[in-house]
């Protein structure tokens, strides 16, 4: 599935792409502290790993030139059965509205692939992060600890949900299988 926006595009990962997520990985290592996304180290074995029901997308930024791998947007199924919705994007082209776009186009991949619900969560005071899932209408359903592979501790994050029903959150130009 792929997905155009205004300003990104969003693909699965292809072998090709290897080298300039591991470049992408690298810089952006301290927010994947969850272990959906590749290490440096095992890009390879994890763009062998995908799931078309629970798509993970590179997220490109659309330029004049060649598109910019500048982060990464997914469905993961958690281990209580709920799906999350989880974006990064490289330190460089933070604070521009690249994560927000990105997750909204991941809220329409989820309605079309039949989804009814998406959690998300926010990890410590990340402000950034609280007001994306605030904007994409995510409600606060408590805190939970989440085992970090980063950091190989456990620590609280705050939990989200959104229903996402038959609210049209996207359009036929969208989307592409």
């Amino acid at each position: 599935m792929f997905a155009r926006t205004d300003h990104l595009f969003l693909r699965p990962a292809w072998n090709q792409d290897a080298s300039a997520l591991r470049a992408a990985i690298g810089s952006a290592a301290q927010s994947l502290c969850w272990g959906r996304w590749p290490t440096v180290g095992n890009v390879e074995h994890w763009l062998e790993a995908q799931d078309p029901m629970l798509p993970r997308l590179l997220v490109f930024a659309r330029t004049d030139d060649a598109p910019e791998l500048i982060g990464g947007t997914g469905l993961h199924r958690h281990a209580d059965g709920d799906v999350e919705l989880d974006c990064w994007i490289s330190p460089h082209r933070r604070n521009l509205g690249f994560a927000t776009e990105a997750s909204h186009a991941m809220l329409g991949i989820a309605q079309a692939l039949g989804l009814d619900k998406l959690t998300a969560c926010v990890f410590g005071d990340d402000r950034a992060a609280l007001r994306i899932v605030e904007r994409l209408g995510f409600q606060p359903c408590g805190p939970s600890p989440r085992q970090s592979a980063a950091q190989d501790a456990s620590s609280m994050i705050k939990r989200f949900r959104r229903q996402i029903g038959s609210d049209r959150l996207i359009s036929s130009e969208l989307l592409a299988a």
